[in-house]
């Protein structure tokens, strides 16, 4: 940013959590992750389950529901690997 010396930064104040409000943040962060994890197996697990009920829509990719598209136009939330 023009005008804006290391100097400056370096005297910035940045306020930090306490160490354990900072780890009560993480294990939050790592809930969220592993609950993003298990809605992704039960939504592997489900297009499985739909493919062999309806083999045809499988076979081409057909979305079932409205909502799956939907789903897909939204932006992928980051996953734990680019998180870190």
């Amino acid at each position: 940013m023009p005008g804006l010396q290391m100097a400056d930064v370096r005297r910035l104040a940045i306020a930090l959590p306490e160490p354990d409000e900072q780890a009560a943040i993480s294990q939050e962060v790592d809930d969220l992750f592993s609950l993003q994890d298990r809605i992704r197996e039960l939504r592997s697990e489900l297009a499985h389950k739909q493919g062999l009920i309806w083999p045809e829509r499988a076979k081409t990719g057909a979305r079932i529901h409205k909502s799956d598209a939907e789903s897909a136009r939204k932006k992928t939330l980051p996953s734990r690997k680019s998180a870190s």
